[in-house]
């Protein structure tokens, strides 16, 4: 095998369950959307007990200038 040929380490083939595949299938979700915004919130809502946070706090931006920027 050259340095160039592909490598991948995936176990396979192997079943998926149907509720993989029905989530694969979905449509993505915009990560500027309301959707998108509402499932962050909801996510960071429920990570805050273990970090022993009760505010939102600063976050780092997801953009490439890598901005910080405060909620």
């Amino acid at each position: 095998m050259s340095r160039f040929e592909p490598n991948l380490r995936i176990p396979g083939p192997t079943s998926l369950p149907p509720t993989v595949r029905e989530a694969g299938a979905r449509q993505m979700i915009n990560h500027r959307g309301p959707e998108f915004a509402a499932m962050l919130a909801r996510i960071q809502a429920g990570m805050r007990p273990y970090f022993g946070t009760t505010g939102e706090g600063s976050r780092r931006s997801p953009r490439s200038t890598g901005r910080a920027w405060t909620g």
